[in-house]
């Protein structure tokens, strides 16, 4: 008796669940629509779609309604008569808005010198130049410091043929 309940209870439990599969596609072309966004009504599910148009969207709770929408095409909602549709194909229809034409020429444009900081702050430096020049200054000196490492490929420290020996690259 108590596993004939058991059973009862995880087909009802099984049967709450969404899970939709399809792909998502122009209406005019047939092509797929990638990244198209799609949103189980009532639940707190979505989902992209992928490159080529298609999805797989499972929710734990029915659903009756799945929102489609993305850019440059109507938002479509469509009604879920099943909670197990595999192979749902949705065409969407592209919205009429056209961005206006955008025309650019190159020109050349004008520079102006005035009201321009950069221009007055490095005519400043330039103006100082010799002043701020450190090596026109006694406090300023510098040492000059330079590391080389040498390593000697295969070294065998018995062996004393590498003494005295002259390297070219010193």
């Amino acid at each position: 008796m108590i596993l004939f309940t058991a059973l009862a209870c995880g087909v009802s439990i099984n049967a709450q669940t969404t899970q939709l599969r399809g792909v998502v596609r122009d209406s005019v072309t047939h092509e797929p629509i990638p990244y198209v966004a799609l949103f189980l009504e009532g639940t707190d599910n979505g989902v992209l779609s992928e490159e080529n148009g298609t999805f797989k969207l499972s929710s734990p709770q029915k659903a009756t309604e799945l929102r489609v929408s993305v850019m440059g095409y109507a938002t479509k909602t469509v009604e879920l008569k099943s909670s197990q549709i595999r192979n749902l194909i949705i065409d969407l229809s592209p919205d009429g808005v056209q961005l206006n034409e955008i025309i650019v020429k190159p020109t050349k444009e004008k520079y102006s010198k005035k009201n321009n900081p950069a221009v007055e702050f490095l005519e400043h430096i330039r103006a100082t130049r010799d002043i701020n020049d450190p090596y026109r200054n006694d406090y300023f000196n510098y040492d000059k410091y330079e590391r080389m490492t040498i390593a000697l490929n295969d070294f065998n420290p018995s062996d004393d043929s590498w003494i005295g020996r002259k390297f070219d690259f010193l």
